[in-house]
Parts: structure tokens; sequence; C-alpha cells
């Protein structure tokens, strides 16, 4: 005997009986599958990318004759490149003031205003 719903003399819409009948989301798995897979992708290319640019850093740093100004200036081009950004700039706290200290790519008119008021 066929359920029939409360309502109107019409079948009820059910649930199939045996699973197996169902018919596979395949194309949704596939789909989410794919996103997950890019996602993943740009997580390992950013961390390599992280991985790399400590790397870099660790090697300047531990060059035989150290140089701070080198070390900063990489430090802003690294900084730079990890955070997709247009430019960088560090300062460097002395007596109070914070004084420009390396930069990269920064325009020449900000620089002289760095130099006239720190």
């Amino acid at each position: 005997m066929k359920r029939r719903s409360k309502v109107s003399s019409k079948r009820a819409k059910g649930r199939p009986r045996n699973p197996a009948k169902r018919k596979p989301r395949t194309a949704h798995k596939e789909q989410s599958h794919e996103t997950g897979m890019a996602w993943l992708t740009r997580e390992l290319d950013e961390a390599r990318e992280q991985q790399r640019a400590t790397s870099e850093l660790l090697r300047v740093i531990s060059q035989a004759s150290f140089q701070l100004q080198s070390v900063l200036q990489r430090v802003a081009e690294t900084a730079a490149r990890l955070c997709r950004a247009d430019g960088t700039v560090i300062f460097q706290l002395e007596d109070g003031l914070y004084r420009f200290a390396a930069g990269y790519s920064i325009g020449p008119a900000y620089l002289f205003h760095l130099d006239k008021e720190p």
C-alpha cells in the first residue's frame, strides 16, 4: 500500500527506500574538490614564498661582513614582496626620534621630507 499525504489524496513524496537507487552527486563533489585543491595550492605557494624570503634574509644576516644597512634594505624589499605592497619603509629609533633606516620603492619627495623632518 502506498502512503498518501494527509493534506490531499496525492502520493506523499518521500526518500527512496533503497539508498543504492540514489544518484551520486559527482559534479558537486568534483567542483568542491577542485576548489579545495586550488586553495591548498595557493596556500602552499605562499608558504614556499615565505620560506624562500626567510632563507634569503638569514643568508644575508649570516654573511661575514655584517652591514646593518644592507640587511635592512633586504628586509624592506622582502617585506614589500611578501605583502604585495608598492613600497615599504623601516624606521630606526634614535634619541627618541624615529629616523629613516631603509626603504623600498619610495619616491624622492618622500625621502626629502623624511630627511627634513624626522
